[in-house]
């Protein structure tokens, strides 16, 4: 199975670690320490692939052993078993981090453990499109071109975590982000400030990710574009919108954070490295701030 996961890991195979933060607690059948990337998807983030030290028989073993772990289903779907804990979404705040991997909210989920990788989803439909993926059944991200190349860009970049999107912002729905992040803002208000800069143009797939440049922390934000001359002219657009844009809350300008932009065009993708001021955290602001605030569109 361990080869068949990777067609689903192969758009983001040569990224180094996608950090997010562990989940689950006590005795773990699925230890997030052994992981060594991490890639979660869907609109609230209900499934995650592990790549790690991993092995089915371990994971049997360590169920069997787990006194405290709460009863699971063995679920065979085409030929791979998994493990299922309770109903859809359905948790329970007294199971809140309990053995084996509940999360937060008490939902122990589904999981499938292989050679080198486990998956893990909040319901039977998300795993089984999982495994059909991981089967050759239904197509995976590697068979997109523009997360391949998005991803590629996030390599030659040297980011070690990404967060990708096929939905981006235009000018409203961007104006209407930044007001439920900042209480005191008014849609008006977003609007009139995201429109002082000359929105980019309408692209395809938008992504941004982290990477490390002696010990500070740089932003890299990729936009995957139709062709290369849309590309160059978001290019241009973007490095305007950092030398002369308002953050989304109107509070300070891009360049006051950013020091040094280094924008530019591979083919379809563009790719801004984003370093900051040496008095400044870019890595305090939330990804969907620059989402939503750099690559607005209209």
């Amino acid at each position: 199975m361990r080869r068949r996961v990777n067609r689903i890991l192969a758009a983001m195979a040569a990224m180094t670690t996608i950090a997010i933060a562990a989940c689950g607690g006590g005795e773990q059948a699925v230890e997030i320490t052994s992981a060594t990337q991490i890639v979660r998807f869907g609109s609230t983030f209900q499934v995650e692939i592990v790549v790690g030290d991993y092995r089915p028989e371990r994971t049997e073993a360590a169920l069997a052993a787990c006194a405290d772990c709460r009863p699971h289903k063995l679920v065979d779907y085409s030929g791979v078993q998994y493990y299922s804990w309770g109903d859809d979404f359905i948790g329970d705040l007294d199971d809140r981090f309990a053995p084996p991997l509940f999360d937060h909210a008490g939902r122990g989920g589904r999981i499938a453990v292989a050679d080198g990788a486990a998956l893990r989803t909040l319901t039977t439909k998300r795993m089984e499109s999982l495994l059909d993926a991981s089967l050759n059944i239904v197509p995976t991200v590697d068979e997109d071109p523009d997360f391949a190349l998005a991803s590629a860009a996030h390599n030659a970049a040297g980011s070690y975590s990404a967060w990708f999107s096929n939905l981006s912002f235009d000018v409203t729905e961007g104006a209407r982000m930044a007001v439920n992040f900042n209480d005191n803002l008014r849609l008006g208000t977003s609007i009139e400030t995201l429109l002082a800069a000359e929105p980019l143009q309408a692209y395809d797939l938008i992504s941004f990710g982290w990477g490390v440049d002696s010990a500070v922390p740089y932003g890299v934000l990729v936009l995957i574009h139709s062709d290369n001359d849309a590309a160059l002219r978001n290019a241009d657009l973007l490095a305007e919108r950092l030398r002369t844009a308002l953050l989304p809350n109107a509070e300070a300008r891009w360049a006051a954070l950013v020091d040094k932009a280094e924008v530019g065009t591979e083919g379809r993708a563009g790719i801004a490295k984003l370093f900051p001021h040496p008095d400044q955290a870019l890595y305090s602001i939330d990804h969907f701030q620059f989402a939503y605030g750099l690559g607005v569109y209209q």
